[in-house]
């Protein structure tokens, strides 16, 4: 279970979504309308990320949750980034990929409590 931060702004919702939907496929424009149908809509989720308010991806499939560095510089300035090592018994770089293979940046991770908020007739 995973929780991606979606963009506060529309210019940076903007420059998210040309990253995220950016990719070559080898699929035609109408196996890709197919396949997106199969798999659904996102699924955004209120919630409070060490009780500040957010909107998010609940995404059920992913093993890291990931944040952006400027939501999280507006919101949790004062936590300090901490490095992998603490959990991991190695000092290597860690080079992470998404599944297209693009790399994903890794500045370090915190740990944050996560609570699912409900709004009156919302669901996924």
């Amino acid at each position: 279970m995973s929780v991606h931060l979606l963009a506060q702004g529309p210019s940076e919702r903007n420059s998210l979504e040309c990253v995220t939907n950016s990719f070559i496929c080898h699929l035609s424009s109408k196996q890709q309308i197919r396949l997106s149908s199969l798999v659904g809509k996102k699924c955004i989720v209120n919630c409070k990320l060490n009780s500040k308010n957010a909107s998010v991806l609940w995404d059920m499939g992913s093993q890291v949750s990931l944040i952006l560095r400027k939501f999280l510089k507006e919101n949790f300035s004062s936590l300090k980034m901490r490095n992998l090592t603490e959990l991991l018994n190695f000092e290597d770089l860690l080079d992470l990929r998404a599944a297209n293979k693009t790399p994903v940046p890794f500045d370090g991770f915190l740990e944050l409590t996560f609570e699912l908020t409900k709004v009156p007739g919302e669901m996924c």
